[in-house]
This record gives structure tokens, C-alpha cells and sequence, in this order.
């Protein structure tokens, strides 16, 4: 029997938690529901990340602009015309993603915040 890890989202109390389930191993059945897959599995439902929306309800991906969701555990620097690094010192090739004013007007101090976190990790 083949192997297909997949990352998906619980419903919890406390709100949407990511799961990793095996597709040939767990899943009984998939259903779609209003363009959503839900995958049901012996111990419950589970629903496919399908949207940035989605992501944006784990803690450690922000929406930093309209077009993104950035994986805060993974930024390095802040640089300039509004974008983040995922290495300390950044080239013309490194990737980066764009932060929208408004947000790093409102987010700055948590985002230099998570980067300092990011350095000792």
C-alpha cells in the first residue's frame, strides 16, 4: 500500500489546528461540500487547506498583503520597498514576499518580534 502524508485542518475549540493524516491509510471517504474537500477518517472530519484564508487561521502564517500569507517561523529580514527575507542577508535572488503598508504599519513591532525569535531558533 502506498504512502500520501498530507497536511490538513481540525476544527477545535479553540479554532482550526493542522493535522497530518495519510491519505490510503486514514481517509474513508472524500466529500465535496461547497467547493470544500472534507476528508473523513475513522476519527472524524478533516478539511483540505484550499485557500489563503485557510492558512491564515494557523498561528504561525499572517497575512501580510493581499497576495500572501507569509510563515512567520521562517522570516529573516525586513528590507526595504515593503518585503521580508527568509535569510539574514538577502540577494538579488533570495525570496521574499511583499508586506502591504498598512499591515507593517500595524504588525511592524510583532513581525521584528518574530524575526528576533526567528535568529535563535
Amino acid at each position: 500500500m502506498d504512502s500520501a502524508p498530507m497536511t490538513v485542518l481540525r476544527k477545535t475549540e479553540y479554532g482550526m489546528q493542522k493535522v497530518i493524516i495519510d491519505l490510503y491509510r486514514d481517509v474513508l471517504y472524500i466529500e465535496q461540500k461547497n467547493e470544500r474537500l472534507l476528508y473523513h477518517t475513522e476519527n472524524g472530519i478533516y478539511y483540505g487547506i484550499q485557500s489563503l484564508a485557510d492558512l491564515e487561521e494557523l498561528d504561525d502564517f499572517w497575512k501580510l498583503d493581499g497576495c500572501n500569507v507569509v510563515n512567520m517561523t521562517k522570516i529573516r529580514r525586513i528590507g526595504r520597498h515593503l518585503r521580508v527575507f527568509f535569510t539574514p542577508t538577502p540577494s538579488k535572488e533570495s525570496k521574499s514576499a511583499s508586506i502591504c503598508w498598512m499591515m507593517m504599519k500595524v504588525l511592524g513591532s510583532d513581525i521584528k518580534k518574530k524575526m528576533e525569535e526567528n535568529k535563535t531558533s
